[in-house]
């Protein structure tokens, strides 16, 4: 069990080493033959010599460790002198099994890093949700006669994006006029910052209160007031007082759980 659990450290530690040699052998050999950069070729070429050399360290490793533990406990003749034949077995089921743990490590840690550092939402075969979302202004706010003239903001640490509006973008909530459109979430975010402004007047700002991987939302969240308003110019976003009389609710959708 010892020289199994050795032969897959070699394995690790002599698949380490060879990529690095390869790496650097890769960089020689594209000088050496004045490989072309065009498109990236010269990169392509020192990552294939680097994975070769990563698969020849990857095989040499358990391979050294196992022929070395063997010598060090006597060689086959003592080791196992009625079955030699069972012993070498034994020792190429030990190489084979080192490898196959080895690759199965690897892989399992490329994937764990890939799943870790993902930040995209939705998954690889299913569309991004999007946030649906209705501004409501007091009453006798004019809305514009097109949604061209609706500038709505929405700023991560990750992007920044313009949504969209609904068909029915300009609604009413009693006396007070309400636009509703929505944006694509492609990203996980730890902050979510929407911001809105008309033709005239300033620009209205909320931070939005959701997760870093929102879920489904079967309904909006109740009305939050504006976070601060940026008047333009020179000077920087004041704290709203609550008196401009503008108000966000949004949910999280996502295709199918509706």
């Amino acid at each position: 069990m010892i020289r199994f659990l050795v032969a897959i450290l070699a394995g690790i530690l002599g698949a380490g080493l060879g990529l690095v040699a390869g790496w650097f052998v890769g960089e020689i050999l594209a000088r050496l033959f004045d490989v072309s950069c065009f498109e990236g070729a010269c990169g392509y070429f020192v990552g294939l010599i680097a994975i070769v050399g990563g698969l020849v360290g990857l095989v040499a490793g358990p391979l050294i460790a196992l022929v070395a533990g063997r010598r060090r406990a006597g060689g086959p003749a003592q080791a196992d002198a009625a079955a030699p034949g069972r012993s070498g077995a034994k020792t190429a089921g030990q190489f084979v099994g080192a490898i196959a743990v080895t690759v199965a490590l690897a892989a399992g840690g490329t994937w764990l890093y890939a799943w870790l550092g993902d930040d995209s939402l939705g998954g690889p075969n299913r569309a991004p949700p999007q946030l649906h979302y209705e501004i409501r202004f007091g009453a006798g706010t004019a809305l514009p006669d097109r949604a061209a003239g609706v500038d709505v903001q929405l700023d991560t640490e990750k992007n920044q994006a313009w949504g969209d509006l609904f068909d029915d973008w300009n609604r009413r909530d009693g006396d007070r006029p309400m636009i509703a459109g929505f944006f694509e979430l492609y990203f996980r975010a730890r902050s979510r910052v929407l911001s809105v402004k008309l033709p005239e007047g300033p620009r209205y700002i909320f931070v939005l209160k959701l997760p870093r991987a929102p879920g489904h939302m079967a309904a909006y969240t109740d009305w939050h007031p504006a976070d601060a308003v940026d008047e333009g110019g020179s000077a920087q976003p004041r704290a709203a007082t609550g008196e401009e009389g503008v108000d966000i609710r949004y949910r999280v959708v996502y295709a199918g759980e509706d």
